[in-house]
């Protein structure tokens, strides 16, 4: 888990060279099982396709709490070992899970309070997952806006990338205002109004967090991460 999570989610990967043992080696495995679900999206050709992956995954989840058979997969097994010994939240899991089937949709959030949705339905269970493996407290006030903005953080980044793959998570109202399509942002064209959305989308985030001192280790590395990305 360890090296997928260093090759496919390097910042996350960082992170967990702050913890030692048991705790660093756990964080590989929830990362590990994130990357698996963020990456539907990716690995498939419809929706249809997508839904069923993701629906294997639930049952995997499911399996692991009922006591059934955990399908054989490199992540399920230390997944399923992990979950007994910590007593993870199994909600959270369904969450994450459930909260990637927007991805299959290939619609823009609506507008940024959609954005703002969607970074923490995907983002703030498994920040808590991981809390719950580090021992600090999930319901700390400081746990969703910090979860919300290094999503921000990371989606701003990501767009060179998701438009290469004709897709976009900036806000459709922002995208309107700007006079910028979806169309001429995934042919690379008029990519001069793509800064006032960036920047709206960042200031956003920026206020969410900036504040913040966290109230964990964990809390204040990801807090530390994403005020330097949105800097």
């Amino acid at each position: 888990a360890g090296d997928l999570v260093r090759d496919q989610d390097p910042d996350r990967f960082m992170i967990t060279l702050f913890f030692d043992g048991d705790v660093r080696a756990d964080l590989w495995t929830l990362y590990a099982f994130h990357h698996e679900i963020a990456k539907t999206r990716e690995v498939v050709t419809d929706t249809h396709i997508g839904l069923i992956r993701l629906q294997w995954w639930r049952d995997a989840i499911a399996a692991i709490y009922d006591g059934g058979d955990v399908p054989h997969h490199p992540v399920t097994e230390p997944l399923a070992d992990m979950i007994k010994r910590r007593g993870l939240n199994r909600e959270w899991f369904d969450a994450v899970i459930y909260a990637r089937e927007f991805d299959l949709e290939d619609v823009l959030p609506g507008n940024l309070p959609g954005l703002i949705n969607y970074a923490d339905f995907t983002q703030t269970p498994l920040m808590r997952l991981a809390l719950q493996i580090t021992g600090d407290d999930v319901d700390a006030p400081d746990v969703a806006p910090v979860a919300i903005g290094w999503a921000l953080s990371g989606l701003i980044r990501a767009v060179p990338f998701h438009a290469g793959q004709s897709r976009c998570f900036m806000p459709g109202d922002l995208m309107n205002r700007a006079g910028l399509s979806t169309d001429a942002l995934y042919a690379g064209r008029d990519l001069d109004k793509l800064s006032a959305i960036i920047a709206t989308v960042r200031d956003q985030a920026h206020s969410m967090i900036q504040n913040l001192s966290g109230n964990s280790r964990l809390v204040r590395l990801y807090h530390a991460m994403a005020l330097s990305d949105l800097a």
